[in-house]
């Protein structure tokens, strides 16, 4: 029998499905892109048989990683499968988190004892994952300087806000006023192609905050936007939140069902996911990004790649396969001004092991399938042509 006591002292929590730990605190919530721990400074978190059952495991190591202190432990109980194994779980755990993690302890039981496997994870770093807080913000905006209505709108936007401390970045054509509270990068090179990559690197680069919020000049703010950043807490890497375009969803929360490697990827739209759900293959439409500066250090935008270009899909992409975890603040909400796009009735619905069917108004899934057809057969044909 294994024994895991030593690391099971001071403050902790279960959070297993049922509570397994006579003297410990059990916390259960039912796993999905909502799952968020509100305890931090833990000496451990414990886990029996729910990492392993679920698509959602990256969000959980995430969430159990902000809770801990220095030191701090996580231990994971769980049945291997074809599909999660010790040696998989291991290879997240590096991903995810390299050297702030390090595995102590790992041992497989017998079966007669119930073949579990155990691995116990330490937390190197100590101190809050982002100190500077949810309080300072810089806001970047990209522009060719043919809206200056809309920019006007959206720099009033984040003003009302009441942040703290924030700054308004603006890189492109902009012949507005230049307050206090404003910085103007004037960059037009590639306009005519709109080299919106290199746009927001160099928004990025001259921000002062940790927290970054990308716009395109077409995307306000709507009230209560900090509250609910203040609401989900500073504990993310990359965020998506609500975006309306009058009584139309924009693409705020979409898969593309294929990594950026695969063409499929960039033949047609993936489709919707419920707010709750989570994928793999999930991006950010370039319109409007959250994330931290530390982040957008780590992986940037692909400059060799212009306005429509898939260049949003890449970067979502490029986080991901770097370890960082895309997620969505539903408490949140902005306004696109404008939208190219045709409205869409396709979501897939959610499921807890994988990316779920595809459901829709019948026409609509009629016509995806069309779609998908028909950009197949094309590509074929022009492949054959090379």
């Amino acid at each position: 029998m294994i024994s895991i006591a030593k690391y099971l002292s001071g403050k902790g929590i279960d959070v297993s499905k049922k509570s397994s730990l006579s003297d410990v605190k059990h916390v259960f919530i039912v796993p999905d892109n909502t799952y968020r721990i509100v305890e931090t400074e833990l000496d451990f978190i414990y886990n029996d048989g729910v990492i392993n059952l679920t698509k959602y495991y990256r969000i959980l190591l995430k969430e159990w990683f902000y809770a801990l202190k220095k030191d701090g432990k996580i231990i994971i109980k769980f049945i291997e499968s074809d599909w999660f194994s010790s040696d998989f779980l291991k290879e997240e755990v590096e991903l995810l988190f390299g050297d702030s993690v390090s595995v102590i302890f790992e041992r497989k039981e017998n079966k007669k004892d119930g073949g579990s496997c155990f691995l116990v994870l330490n937390k190197n770093i100590s101190g809050p994952y982002y100190p500077e807080g949810i309080n300072n913000w810089s806001f970047g905006i990209i522009t060719n300087g043919k809206k200056m209505d809309a920019l006007a709108k959206i720099i009033a936007s984040i003003r009302h806000q009441n942040i703290p401390n924030y700054e308004i970045i603006i890189c492109g054509t902009y012949g507005g006023l230049i307050e206090e509270d404003t910085k103007y990068i004037h960059f037009t090179e590639n306009d005519h192609r709109g080299w919106i990559t290199k746009k927001k690197n160099l928004i990025c680069d001259k921000a002062k905050f940790e927290n970054l919020f990308v716009l395109h000049d077409r995307i306000v703010l709507n009230p209560g936007w900090f509250a609910g950043m203040k609401k989900y807490g500073n504990n993310f890497e990359v965020l998506s939140c609500k975006i309306d375009h009058k009584t139309i969803r924009t693409y705020d929360w979409i898969t593309s069902r294929y990594p950026y490697k695969d063409p499929r990827s960039r033949q047609y739209f993936g489709g919707y996911l419920e707010y709750s759900d989570w994928d793999q293959w999930i991006y950010i439409d370039g319109g409007a990004i959250i994330l931290k500066k530390i982040v957008w250090e780590k992986v940037k935008w692909d400059e060799n790649l212009f306005w429509n270009e898939a260049e949003d899909l890449k970067l979502s992409h490029d986080q991901t396969e770097h370890g960082i975890l895309i997620r969505f603040n539903p408490y949140s909400t902005c306004e696109s001004l404008t939208w190219r796009h045709p409205s869409s009735k396709l979501i897939f619905k959610k499921n807890k092991k994988k990316l779920g069917k595809l459901s829709g108004p019948f026409h609509y899934l009629i016509g995806k399938k069309l779609l998908n057809y028909s950009v197949l057969v094309k590509n074929k044909f022009k492949n054959e042509k090379l």
